[in-house]
């Protein structure tokens, strides 16, 4: 049978993986939403809603989170592919 078919109406599942790697980040650091958000100068539901993976972040905000945890988009995007592929876990 294969995969399900990505919809346009979801989230493409690299998405949701990505979404996950942000907030794996954050919290490595101990950082609260509102913290986080703060310092990326976003609200704190936004973020959340990033984290959950219901709205994609714009390039504007990867850009800030590229300097604010200190790790390139290109490197988590790579994890993003690997985990989808089923090369890590």
């Amino acid at each position: 049978m294969g995969a399900k078919p990505w919809s346009r109406n979801e989230l493409h599942p690299r998405c949701v993986i990505l979404a996950g790697l942000i907030r794996a980040e954050r919290l490595k650091r101990g950082w609260s939403l509102e913290e986080t958000a703060e310092c990326l100068k976003i609200t704190r539901h936004r973020l959340a809603r990033i984290e959950n993976a219901r709205i994609d972040p714009p390039a504007n905000l990867l850009c800030r989170m590229e300097d604010l945890f200190a790790v390139r988009m290109s490197e988590l995007w790579l994890r993003a592919f690997r985990q989808e592929a089923g090369l890590i876990p």
